[in-house]
């Protein structure tokens, strides 16, 4: 199981992969609707007061083209045997854990909490809004950086199985690819409609 959920790369053929992936992509696109959630970064997720109707499938479409591109590039400078659909698998997958988190907003919950806490931050920093408006926040948070790190995990996993990378200079190289892909995608949805 454990296998499973590290690194399904192995285990499934690309388009299992493929299909699974477009269609959590797809229903990640219908739950931001529905959950007010933007996916605005390759490892980012907010939620917003209101949604566009198409905006958290153009945030996802952007992400994951733009992520796999760049993975794709450094992937080719170390295996010129690199494949994009592998890396476009490896991204759609990794995705999922963010995905998941929009459920927390569904009722509004997560966006009006952490609303009352920046307000009351900016009125005053000692008059901290009670327990009950922080432990949402606190929980979410908690969960957030476990699909956080499961994300970057699967991205990493999937890196590795589709260029065959090994050593130090690979990590580097991923994390590098992993910062350039953020600072891309976040200027690319900031031009979207």
């Amino acid at each position: 199981m454990k296998k499973i959920l590290i690194s399904p790369f192995e285990k499934y053929a690309e388009s299992t992969l493929l299909l699974v992936g477009m269609l959590a992509l797809a229903l990640g696109a219908v739950m931001g609707c529905y959950c007010n959630a933007r996916f605005d970064g390759v490892i980012d997720l907010h939620f917003v007061k209101a949604v566009g109707t198409y905006e958290p499938l153009l945030d996802l479409l952007v992400t994951v083209l733009i992520t796999a591109v760049v993975l794709f590039a450094l992937g080719k400078y170390r295996n010129p045997k690199t494949r994009l659909i592998d890396l476009v698998n490896t991204v759609l997958i990794a995705k999922i854990p963010f995905y998941l988190l929009a459920i927390f907003n569904c009722t509004g919950m997560i966006f009006d909490a952490s609303e009352k806490v920046m307000k009351s931050v900016q009125e005053n920093v000692l008059n901290l809004p009670d327990f009950s408006v922080l432990l949402p926040i606190l929980i979410f948070s908690l969960i957030t950086l476990v699909a956080l790190v499961l994300s970057v995990v699967l991205l990493f996993q999937g890196f590795k199985v589709a260029t065959n990378a090994k050593g130090n200079k690979s990590v580097f190289g991923f994390v590098l690819a992993l910062l350039l892909a953020e600072i891309l995608s976040k200027i690319a949805i900031s031009y979207l409609p």
